[in-house]
């Protein structure tokens, strides 16, 4: 009864020491969720152009609708 009750106690030692590790290893695990993506943000000059013209035909076809 000694022998299983080591085996038992070594057993779940083991167990409980990989749930740990394993649990502090993804503490310091990197989300990239929380990033953000600052050169999405960054103004381009088409971008600018691109949205003026986009504005003018927008203006234009509702003028020809009335």
């Amino acid at each position: 009864m000694r022998k299983s009750f080591v085996k038992l106690a070594l057993a779940l030692g083991c167990a409980l020491f990989g749930i740990l590790s394993l649990t502090a290893f993804t503490g310091f695990a990197k989300n990239y969720d929380d990033e953000v993506q600052t050169w999405q943000m960054l103004s381009r000059r088409w971008d600018e152009t691109l949205l003026q013209a986009r504005e003018e035909e927008f203006i234009k076809a509702i003028k020809e609708q009335k």
